[in-house]
């Protein structure tokens, strides 16, 4: 499909500035993302899409991608059965996270970083990037909101037993 032709083009750094800026592949993503909210093959191949052009860009790229966080975060709670969902979403919110850490914490992002971890406990990679997200949102957001949310969710144990494993 085309999502799945973007998700490679994106993956290549020289690509992404180009691909953000001039063709508007982000806005065409979160439009898929939005148009079709239940079809998981879509969802999925989105979220790898924003994964790629999210990782190692710059502020000047990351700063686009607040109207997603939205859409991120709703696509790994409706498909949190889906391990790939979770783990693009995942790595999507923790290379956008130092620049929209209090979107992502408004939008639920703690709590839903802290379901897919729950339900991926295997998942070393999946296990990181929800840590390392966290870690931002906890370390740039709104600290005392944000641990405190942390702490109701009766995350510690979570995220303890996280590092046992990486």
């Amino acid at each position: 499909s085309a999502l799945e032709v973007l998700a490679i083009i994106a993956s290549h750094p020289p690509a992404k500035a180009i691909f953000v800026y001039r063709d508007g592949a982000l806005h065409q993503v979160t439009a898929a993302m939005k148009q079709h909210p239940n079809d998981l093959s879509i969802q999925a191949t989105a979220l790898r899409t924003l994964s790629n052009l999210s990782y190692g860009s710059g502020s000047d790229i990351t700063t686009s991608f607040g109207p997603a966080v939205t859409l991120i975060v709703r696509a790994m709670k409706r498909h949190i059965m889906h391990a790939k969902v979770q783990l693009y979403g995942c790595c999507t919110l923790h290379y956008i996270a130092s620049v929209h850490a209090k979107t992502v914490a408004e939008s639920y992002g703690i709590q839903t970083l802290l379901a897919a971890m729950k339900e991926y406990a295997h998942d070393v990679m999946l296990q990181e990037q929800g840590c390392a997200a966290i870690y931002i949102i906890l370390n740039e957001g709104d600290s005392e909101q944000d641990v405190e949310t942390f702490m109701n969710e009766q995350a510690l144990p979570l995220v303890l037993t996280a590092m046992l494993q990486t």
